[in-house]
């Protein structure tokens, strides 16, 4: 990551942030820190901290999202503050997976706001998990 705030104002568009972080690593600090965050105060106490995050997309689950070849977001629904998308990922060998990514507009503090440190409404994660485990 650059050490700039990924965008906060679309779901749509953090979302292609995130996988873009993930897209451009080879390794797992650089997507950890972005979905980091991002994370919803929810998300992110069951997350642990950052380094943890690290450690758990060095998994099976995780891995096809470091370094992949292409991403879609192949549907994004957005029920007034809540949203929630499929995605698809070409990993680097070539496999298909599929992620589901949950979004919430949450009152968050903005550093890029003016003044700084303000609290505004902002896109934030709520959740990424494989979608063959969303039903198991």
């Amino acid at each position: 990551m650059t050490g700039r705030a990924l965008p906060r104002h679309d779901p749509r568009a953090l979302l292609e942030a995130i996988l873009n972080s993930f897209a451009t690593s080879t390794g797992t600090v650089a997507p950890a820190l972005a979905v980091w965050s991002v994370a919803s105060p929810r998300f992110a106490a069951r997350l642990g901290d950052p380094g943890h995050l690290a450690h758990l997309f060095g998994n099976a689950a995780w891995q096809p999202l470091i370094g992949h070849r292409e991403a879609t977001i192949a549907s994004l629904e957005q029920l007034g503050t809540a949203a929630r998308a499929t995605v698809r990922i070409t990993a680097r060998d070539g496999s298909s997976v599929s992620y589901l990514a949950t979004l919430k507009l949450m009152e968050a503090k903005v550093a890029e706001a003016p003044g700084g440190g303000e609290s505004k409404p902002a896109w934030l994660l709520t959740g990424l998990v494989r979608s063959e485990l969303v039903d198991a």
